[in-house]
């Protein structure tokens, strides 16, 4: 293992970082951690990343079979948590368009960021929607790199784009961690809907995911999303 390599790829907030993927060509997941224990790919093609390096970030074809897969030990998602990335919406759709997510649709049991039509929705949800937190903003234009980043904890979650606030919502029902065991999913969804309702994959290209176990301050966001 080329440990300076590995060194060199990860995010400028490592404290707390559970899993990280650069999706440099790759499906590897280099935080360290060691609460990932088995990452798959399927259908997905290197691509130049947002400082435009080529072949390392990820483009995702839409498809529901476009996607990065990661299983995870027990407790890998529960609370506070924040999930941040970067990406490059290539083509709108009045669809659900799944992101990233550690969640098995339509369960209401777990994390998912997702488009919703003109919509990016933000979601942590547990025991079929009885206890969520859910934020729906405006969707970043397509064609343009943006950094997401999501944070949740027992109080409340704030969705940030390119490193500003744009909104936060309390706990509908009360704040509990997921149970989910789903495979954490980068690209697409798994859904046990008919296929004629299920989530499209996410069409574009998406860099440098970071799953914290911790609420990440909003200076340290600011300085994931200044890393451009």
């Amino acid at each position: 293992v080329d440990i300076l390599r590995l060194q060199s790829l990860l995010p400028p907030v490592t404290a707390g970082l559970v899993a990280f993927f650069p999706l440099d060509g790759t499906d590897e997941e280099i935080s360290g951690s060691g609460q990932i224990t088995k990452t798959t790919m399927s259908n997905t093609q290197p691509a130049a990343n947002r400082k435009g390096n080529a072949d390392r970030a990820m483009r995702f074809t839409a498809d529901t079979d476009s996607y990065v897969q990661a299983t995870s030990e027990p407790g890998f998602a529960q609370l506070p948590v924040t999930v941040a990335f970067w990406m490059l919406r290539e083509a709108p759709s009045a669809e659900l368009e799944s992101i990233v997510s550690k969640y098995l649709h339509p369960s209401g049991e777990g994390v998912v960021i997702m488009h919703e039509g003109a919509a990016l929705v933000s979601l942590y949800s547990t025991e079929t929607f009885s206890n969520y937190c859910r934020l729906d903003q405006l969707a970043p234009s397509v064609d343009a790199w943006v950094h997401v980043a999501f944070v949740c904890t027992q109080t409340t979650a704030s969705v940030y784009v390119n490193g500003e606030v744009l909104g936060t919502a309390e706990w509908t029902g009360t704040p509990l961690s997921t149970t989910t065991s789903e495979p954490l999913r980068i690209g697409a969804i798994r859904s046990t809907a008919t296929p004629a309702l299920r989530p499209r994959g996410f069409h574009g290209v998406i860099d440098d995911v970071a799953w914290y176990g911790r609420a990440l301050r909003p200076e340290e966001i600011s300085a994931l999303a200044a890393d451009k």
